[in-house]
């Protein structure tokens, strides 16, 4: 994602910081629909189950609620007015900070509302049925809550930096 920054401030001209804001919105709607689609699948799991997750998964997910706390508390103290007070002149701050701003307004909270809160879980949902039909297919029975953990599995997989930018493929 950073790499992604680089390369379309270079494209564009567009203030890298502003991308950087731009990014870390659609990281954190992303990674916040993770997280919703997580406890829908742990309610799902234990009315349906009476399965819990597991207990590396709840780890996993919990270090990724504080990486989406973290990005969403630094969308709001780069609001916050006293960053604006701290310049002597009474401008709007340094010159990064208002880029930074301007990425993060991208968009408007009530749409930003809709797409996490409604959004941004579904495909992390559809997921989870998709894993579970095709361990049918291989013969495996597997519940939503070890088809989430596969998927999460997958996911933190491609975290692992590998040459040539490959992923996890």
């Amino acid at each position: 994602d950073l790499i992604r920054v680089q390369y379309l401030g270079k494209r564009t001209g567009t203030s890298r910081v502003t991308l950087l804001g731009t990014e870390l919105l659609d990281y954190w709607s992303d990674k916040a629909g993770w997280l919703l689609a997580f406890v829908v699948t742990c309610i799902v799991s234990w009315a349906g189950w009476r399965e819990a997750p597991q207990r590396w998964l709840l780890h996993a997910i919990g270090v990724l609620a504080l990486l989406v706390i973290g990005s969403a508390a630094l969308a709001v103290i780069a609001q916050l007015p006293v960053l604006r007070r701290l310049s002597p002149r009474l401008d709007p701050g340094p010159r990064w900070l208002q880029n930074l701003r301007s990425g993060f307004r991208a968009h408007d909270r009530r749409s930003l509302l809709v797409v996490e809160g409604l959004l941004a879980p579904l495909p992390w949902l559809w997921e989870v049925p998709v894993i579970m039909v095709a361990g049918h297919a291989l013969g495996l029975s597997l519940s939503p809550m070890l088809a989430f953990a596969m998927l999460t599995a997958a996911n933190l997989g491609t975290v692992v930096p590998v040459p040539g930018g490959a992923g996890s493929f």
